[in-house]
């Protein structure tokens, strides 16, 4: 029915085409029409003009062939192009929309390292009190204090210097002292002022063993405690903190343009009217060549209406639609939001476009001894038993469950490994449990652990103290 006549030069399939392209040349095409008046304004057209240029041409070259079709003979039906228009408006959104799912992702990337920060804190009412009574007590080491609360040291002189509170993290300030219980996240950076523990700090550093931490020992906000309590007072918060500064870093690189972005955007400042001069030579030459040439291309013999302008019109427009969708607008920022957005997911931080793009000439990678480039879990390489454990099935099972038993409550890498390796001796699941009861439990942080164990397999049921734990650990009990 597209060919149905509705007037001399007025086809029904045109009109169709007219009101269907119009919501999208003006209706979704308007952000197109904004972001290339701004560039042009400002001197540096964009490829925003080109997209704009090459639609706006095609339909209104598409209306002006109707209109030239209806008023002028021999009224034959108008080349239109308004699908032109269309299509490539459709692609060109379609293109931006995948970009902006990249810049979602990259958020969401972001969103999960802000997350690695504990919404709140647990500080003391007087930090500056705590601060001294923390300092008397490493100077007197040997002396035994006796906190009248479990949640620390006693009070002097009826001071509530040493009230708890609890506060959002965002309320942290320098000078603060944070208390940190066993498995607790870190809200901030500081420096330790009372007790010991080793900290995971493998999500900011990629550190893959736990770190031991002393006194006057730097901590870092978003890391996880293991099993010691401390506290510390607080050196850099909020948008201070190292991790905040990480962040900072990955939103930093994402708008950082790339050499390569930055020649993109140089060629396509002198790109747009290049496009536009080839597009006004294209025109010129057929207009020339069609009242020069004595045997034209078919095109310029057909009697329709407008005659030879119109298509010397429609090959200028080719030229400039072919150009509008330039991939060389749209490559460089999505790689970069794409690979620094992929790279957060990975935990890999890239400084900027640049540094990303300079990963493609690296030839060789260099790791430091601490072989940050690991799992982050430890496991039992060797182990020798004596002959008198080793030499009887039952003896070295018994041997293995001993050891499981004592590190069952242990939540040190090395005593996760020496269970995994208890249970695969013992050909247990990993998720299951070794049979038998455990009792008198104590740790050492960062040296060992002490434990009464009675193996479920032992048919007397004897119990068995152990101690396992680094050799001058062992020397000492």
């Amino acid at each position: 029915f597209g060919k149905l006549l509705l007037m001399p030069g007025l086809y029904l399939g045109d009109v169709i085409c007219l009101v269907l392209t119009i919501p999208v040349q003006f209706g979704i095409g308007k952000r197109f029409y904004v972001s290339a008046y701004k560039s042009i304004k400002h001197g540096s057209p964009t490829m925003d003009v080109l997209v704009i240029l090459g639609t706006s041409c095609a339909f209104f070259f598409s209306v002006f062939a109707m209109l030239v079709s209806i008023l002028f003979p021999p009224h034959t039906r108008p080349s239109t192009i308004f699908d032109t228009s269309t299509m490539l408006i459709t692609f060109i959104t379609f293109g931006r929309f995948l970009e902006n799912q990249a810049k979602g992702q990259t958020s969401k990337a972001l969103s999960r390292l802000m997350s690695l920060a504990p919404s709140m804190a647990t500080i003391y009412a007087d930090p500056i009190a705590v601060e001294k009574e923390a300092e008397a007590w490493a100077k007197s080491a040997e002396e035994v204090k006796t906190p009248k609360t479990p949640h620390g040291p006693p009070e002097l002189g009826g001071s509530s210097a040493y009230e708890e509170k609890l506060i959002p993290t965002e309320l942290l300030q320098v000078g603060d002292i944070v208390i940190i219980r066993p498995g607790d996240k870190i809200p901030a950076d500081g420096s330790l002022v009372r007790g010991e523990t080793y900290v995971d700090e493998s999500m900011v550093t990629g550190e893959a063993m736990p770190v031991q931490k002393r006194l006057g020992a730097n901590v870092i906000g978003g890391t996880v405690n293991g099993n010691g309590r401390f506290d510390f007072r607080v050196t850099r918060a909020g948008r201070d903190t190292q991790l905040s500064q990480i962040v900072k870093l990955v939103q930093d690189a994402q708008t950082t343009r790339a050499p390569i972005q930055q020649l993109a955007d140089t060629l396509a400042g002198y790109f747009v009217p290049t496009i536009l001069i080839l597009g006004l030579l294209t025109f010129m030459s057929w207009m020339v060549l069609s009242h020069v040439l004595t045997n034209p291309p078919k095109i310029f013999l057909q009697d329709a209406s407008g005659g030879k302008i119109m298509v010397c019109v429609k090959l200028c427009i080719s030229v400039i639609v072919f150009a509008c969708p330039c991939a060389l607008g749209l490559a460089t920022p999505t790689a970069v939001m794409v690979g620094t957005g992929v790279g957060a997911e990975n935990g890999i931080l890239i400084k900027g476009g640049g540094a990303l793009q300079r990963t493609t000439k690296v030839t060789q990678v260099v790791l430091d001894k601490t072989g940050t480039i690991t799992h982050g879990k430890m496991s039992v390489a060797k182990s020798t038993l004596v002959p008198l454990w080793r030499d009887n099935e039952w003896r070295r099972r018994l041997w293995w469950t001993i050891i499981g038993l004592s590190e069952m409550g242990s939540e040190h890498p090395v005593g996760k490994a020496i269970l995994g390796a208890a249970k695969e001796e013992l050909g247990i699941d990993p998720e299951g449990a070794i049979q038998g009861s455990v009792g008198e439990f104590k740790i050492k942080v960062g040296r060992g652990v002490k434990a009464l164990v009675e193996p479920a397999s032992s048919a007397e049921r004897v119990r068995y103290r152990v101690l396992a734990g680094n050799v001058k650990y062992l020397e000492e009990n």
